[in-house]
């Protein structure tokens, strides 16, 4: 898979319903397979939980409120879905969800039977090939049952003539997974715009949902993710600000004893060198995040004058319109020689900090509306003037720097280093306690709209 991914389908912003009672499925006949191929759209997964008393008839109805579908595997990824109450219908056993064209889910089936009744899930998604999973925990949410089942011990597919795989079967295990939902507290968070002209500051609000296992017996750190739901922001003179939640990232951790770092750091490069075309520009991007430090990674390239995400990604283009859907690299009919942009990031630095610390990646993808068009408030009613699909911000309860470097091309122009400092969590229930969580990252763009710009997030729970 490329280091700019672009995802197809972003999944709509909901939550599980916190009054959701708990049914484990521990002990169900279990199994489940995954293909990872190149390219998202043809990724593949098979489900199977059944022949389980806790499945029993009366069902509850999916057709008249929906469900909340969530798979998680720790660091190979998530997804989070919600399944519209309009695709589900009724079944000789139970009910059945057909997923529309390109919709990461294909179909779930609740069943009840004789025998104990069943789940079965088909999805156009997969655990990433690059991270071997050390469990899928799936979680079926439909009006007050939350149905829960975990699968451990997988095995690699062996064939290597078939795309990566992975199998878990056997009886299912406990769950551990616990989340935990909190409003964003606009008096106690910032969120700022920063450019060669101007900083901005922003009033963020939303909500934040951070998904960590339980602790085992004798275990201090144990995989945690998160999602950031955030509200529109109109930034005057510029449009609509809307970072928008994509599909999940790999897990980060939950360190209760705070006895790793967990530090971020993030480098964003108008121009790292001149690139023949896209993936050029993502070997040379590579290469640089590796000379930054060993624990840096791409998350961000793109070749100037050619389109990054969206339907013409790899295209060439003069125009942000040449791009639907992504953005046209470098500024609107002036891109100068074909410098590659370059974003590497870095979580797990710094000292020990001595008390419970939180890491996670954001999903965030994002979209400013022009605001001659429109300029509302509102995402998705304008004309969008640049789009970045979803990718996996590093995000901290300790401290997060980032800096840009050769700002909109002007060689040894910087913007920043810009440092925030979190608020630690709560162990193990994360969110809580008289002291709210508080997480830091940044989120930075190249481009014509805001020119080169950085986004300081500092958000913090309400109590």
């Amino acid at each position: 898979m490329g280091r700019y991914v672009v995802i197809a389908a972003l999944l709509s912003l909901s939550f599980m319903p916190s009054a959701a009672a708990a049914i484990d499925l521990a002990g169900a006949r279990s199994a489940a397979v995954f293909a990872d191929r190149d390219g998202v759209a043809r990724d593949r997964g098979i489900i199977r939980v059944g022949r389980d008393a806790a499945i029993a008839a009366p069902l509850p109805d999916p057709t008249e409120q929906g469900a909340h579908l969530e798979i998680s595997t720790g660091s190979a990824g998530t997804l989070d879905v919600e399944l519209a109450a309009a695709r589900w219908r009724r079944t000789t056993r139970g009910y059945r969800y057909a997923g529309g064209r390109g919709e990461l889910v294909r179909s779930v089936n609740l069943l009840s039977g004789e025998n104990g009744g069943a789940i079965m899930i088909r999805t156009r998604w997969a655990p990433s090939a690059s991270v071997s999973p050390t469990h899928i925990e799936i979680r079926l949410v439909v009006g007050a049952d939350d149905y829960c089942a975990r699968l451990e011990s997988p095995g690699a597919a062996p064939d290597p003539e078939r795309p990566p795989g992975f199998a878990f079967r056997g009886a299912a295990a406990p769950c551990r997974s616990q989340k935990h939902t909190c409003e964003i507290d606009p008096d106690a968070s910032d969120l700022v715009l920063h450019n060669l002209v101007v900083s901005i500051p922003l009033t963020p609000g939303g909500r934040m949902t951070f998904d960590c296992d339980a602790p085992g017996e004798g275990e201090s750190r144990t995989p945690c993710s998160c999602r950031i739901d955030l509200e529109s922001v109109l930034i005057l003179g510029v449009g609509d600000l809307c970072l928008t939640a994509g599909p999940g990232c790999g897990a980060g951790a939950l360190d209760c004893a705070g006895e790793l770092g967990a530090d971020v750091d993030v480098v964003s490069d108008h121009n790292i060198g001149v690139c023949e075309d896209n993936p050029d520009c993502g070997e040379l991007c590579a290469a640089r995040c590796a000379e930054l430090s060993g624990s840096h990674e791409p998350i961000l390239s793109a070749c100037e004058a050619f389109c990054a995400g969206g339907e013409n990604d790899s295209q060439p283009c003069l125009f942000q319109q040449d791009c639907p859907g992504g953005f046209c690299a470098g500024r609107d009919a002036g891109q100068s020689g074909r410098s590659c942009h370059c974003v590497c990031s870095a979580s797990g630095l710094g000292q020990p900090p001595g008390e419970p610390s939180l890491t996670c990646n954001a999903s965030l993808g994002l979209t400013i509306e022009d605001v001659e068009i429109q300029g509302d408030g509102v995402c998705g009613n304008g004309p969008p003037a640049l789009t970045i699909a979803p990718l996996c911000q590093a995000m901290t309860t300790t401290s997060a720097t980032v800096l840009g470097r050769n700002v909109i091309d002007v060689r040894g122009e910087e913007l920043g280093p810009f440092t925030r400092v979190g608020a630690a969590p709560r162990c193990p229930e994360v969110v809580g306690g008289t002291a709210p969580l508080g997480i830091v990252g940044s989120y930075t763009t190249f481009g014509r709209t805001t020119a080169d710009a950085i986004f300081e997030m500092s958000l913090r729970c309400r109590n």
